[in-house]
């Protein structure tokens, strides 16, 4: 039972049929859908992005979400305490901000997949719905 009321909370709940979620911390979290576009919905609240691209790939350390956009490879970071956001043009823009805040080089980043089985799997996966 405390496993079934576990798993409709912000830390258990990863999402039903073509829907998938990662939390991410702060109560915010990575989404995806029909298994290939993944989402945050802050970056489609932004008023001077109009795009509101996918999410290629992403990291989180130090309560920053870093992520780089698509169509355009814009570069993101979002702090997930303060939900402060900034937008960078290009790679290099992002790696000079990234470089001084010890934020992950864009190598490090890793896409919507890689991190769902990450973090459900494990005792997850097996005690889960």
């Amino acid at each position: 039972m405390a496993l079934f009321v576990f798993s409709f909370t912000y830390w258990g709940h990863h999402g039903l049929g073509d829907y998938a979620r990662v939390p991410l911390g702060h109560g915010e979290t990575m989404e995806e859908m029909n298994g290939v576009t993944a989402y945050f919905k802050p970056i489609q609240q932004l008023p001077d992005y109009e795009d509101a691209g996918e999410v290629l790939a992403y990291q989180v350390r130090h309560d920053m979400l870093c992520a780089v956009l698509d169509p355009d490879s814009t570069y993101y970071v979002y702090n997930l305490a303060s939900k402060r956001s900034q937008l960078f043009a290009d790679r290099t823009a992002y790696e000079a901000y990234a470089h001084g805040q010890d934020l992950p080089r864009p190598e490090e980043f890793e896409d919507f997949k890689r991190h769902y089985i990450r973090h459900w799997s494990g005792w997850r996966f097996w005690l889960l719905a």
